[in-house]
């Protein structure tokens, strides 16, 4: 019977750290999307549309459900006349 208890408070013990990286990471991969697309941004305020680009897929790949990315690639494909 104590072996069953140790063995499921080390699961919810496991489980707590796992989860406690996993939303570390995410806000860490957010943050890291948010300054590539603030560079995106730059280069789009420049007319640099495929530096623009670039950084602004880089972000993407960090962080796709950011609706103001998604905004941005669509004003960098326009501005490049991609269809």
């Amino acid at each position: 019977m104590k072996r069953i208890l140790f063995v499921g408070a080390g699961c919810v013990l496991l489980t707590g750290l796992l989860l406690a990286c996993t939303t570390q990471n995410v806000a860490e991969r957010k943050a890291q999307a948010e300054a590539t697309r603030n560079l995106g941004e730059a280069y789009l305020r420049k007319g640099k549309y495929r530096a623009a680009l670039k950084e602004l897929k880089k972000a993407e790949a960090l962080f796709a459900a950011d609706h103001i990315l998604q905004d941005d690639l669509g004003l960098a494909y326009l501005y490049l006349k991609v269809p």
